[in-house]
C-alpha cells in the first residue's frame, strides 16, 4: 500500500458551498427537490443491517446519470459548476460519461459508485480548482480531488477551455485506479476488508481520510463526518440539495436495523449486525472490532458455540450503557 494516507480532505467542498438547507428557497431547487429524494441520515458501519442502502436499492445508472446531468451542465446554479471555472460543455460531459463507463469496466467497480463519488468531490465540474489537504499539504486536483493527480483543467487558475478529452479521462482514472501518491477507489474497496455493501461505504471513508474509525462507525474518526452518509444518499438519487446531516451528531448514530431483531437482544442496543451465510460469532466480532464473547454476552439465547445464529436476523453488538 502506498505510504501517503491522509490525502482526500478536499471532499465535500462543493456540497458545503452549494447544498445547504437554506437553498430550498430557490425555484430551481424546488424543481429539483420535486424529483430527487430527501436527504436521509445513515449512521453506523455501512451495513444493510444498520439500514444502509444495498446495491439493489441504489438508483439505476441511467436514472442516476439523468439526476446529475443538470448539475454537471450548470442548469442549477445552487449546485452546478461556478461560471468562474467555466461551465461544462455537452461534449465535456459526454466524455465524463464514457470515461466513467470505461473506468468501471477496467476496475470492476459499479459505475454508479464512481459517478456518485465524482459528484461528491467536484459536482462533475471539469475545471474544478485544485485543493490542498491541510495536514499534509497534498494537492488534490481534478474531478475526484485525488492525491497529487496527474490530470487537471484548472492549474492555479489557468483554465483549459475546452478541457481536453485525455485530461477528463485521466482525472477519472486518477480517482478510480489511483495515482503514484495514493490508492484509488478500486484499491480501497479491497482495503476495506468487507464483502457486503459496506465495502463501498468504508472505501469512501478511506478515500476521504486514509483510515477507518476504530469503532466502525463511519460518522466518527478523522474523515469528513457526513461523507459516507452523503454518498449513500447520492447513490439513491439525492443530488446535493437540503443536506440535513449534522457532523456534530452523526457519530452518535448507529443506524436503524432493517428486518427481524433477535428476541434476546437488549432493549438499549445501539449497534446491530445482520447475520449472513457463513458468519460465526468470532468472525463477526473480529470484523467489527469488538471483544470476543460480545455477541453471547449481549444476546440472551445464543448458545455457547454460537451455533444457533440465524441468517438475516439482527444481533446486538453494543448498548448505550
Amino acid at each position: 500500500m502506498i505510504a501517503v494516507k491522509l490525502l482526500f480532505a478536499a471532499s465535500n467542498i462543493l456540497v458545503s458551498a452549494y447544498a445547504t438547507a437554506s437553498d430550498a428557497d430557490s425555484p430551481n431547487v424546488r424543481s429539483l427537490n420535486s424529483r430527487a429524494p430527501a436527504y436521509k441520515i445513515y449512521g453506523g458501519d455501512g451495513t444493510a443491517g444498520q439500514g444502509w442502502p444495498t446495491e439493489a436499492q441504489w438508483l439505476d445508472y441511467d436514472s442516476l446519470w439523468a439526476a446529475n446531468y443538470e448539475v454537471m451542465m450548470n442548469k442549477l446554479d445552487e449546485t452546478g459548476c461556478l461560471n468562474a471555472w467555466g461551465p461544462n460543455t455537452e461534449a465535456e460531459v459526454a466524455v465524463i460519461k464514457s470515461g466513467i463507463e470505461a473506468a468501471a469496466s477496467t476496475s470492476g467497480l459499479d459505475h454508479r459508485f464512481i459517478l456518485a463519488t465524482m459528484m461528491q468531490e467536484s459536482n462533475g465540474c471539469v475545471r474544478v480548482p485544485t485543493s490542498i489537504s491541510p495536514n499534509e499539504q497534498v494537492r488534490n486536483p481534478g474531478l475526484f480531488q485525488c492525491a497529487n493527480g496527474d490530470h487537471t483543467c484548472n492549474e492555479d487558475g489557468n483554465l483549459k477551455i475546452p478541457c481536453p478529452d485525455d485530461q477528463i479521462t485521466g482525472m477519472i482514472n486518477d480517482g478510480v485506479l489511483g495515482t503514484a501518491s495514493g490508492p484509488g477507489l478500486q484499491q480501497l474497496v479491497v482495503e476495506s476488508g468487507a464483502q457486503d455493501v459496506s465495502k463501498y461505504y468504508k472505501a469512501l471513508v478511506l478515500y476521504n481520510s486514509g483510515v477507518l474509525p476504530p469503532s466502525g462507525n463511519l460518522g466518527q474518526g478523522r474523515s469528513t463526518r457526513c461523507y459516507a452518509s452523503d454518498l449513500a444518499n447520492r447513490l439513491t438519487g439525492w443530488t446535493g440539495i437540503g443536506r440535513t446531516c449534522d457532523p456534530n451528531t452523526i457519530g452518535d448514530n448507529w443506524g436503524t436495523p432493517i428486518g427481524e431483531k433477535f428476541e434476546g437482544a437488549p432493549a438499549n442496543c445501539i449497534r446491530w449486525y445482520t447475520v449472513q451465510s457463513g458468519d460465526g460469532c468470532r468472525s463477526i466480532e473480529e470484523a467489527n472490532g469488538i471483544a470476543l464473547g460480545t455477541i453471547k454476552n449481549l444476546n440472551q439465547g445464543v448458545d455457547s458455540n454460537c451455533g444457533n445464529l440465524r441468517r438475516n436476523v439482527n444481533y446486538c453488538l453494543a448498548t448505550s450503557d
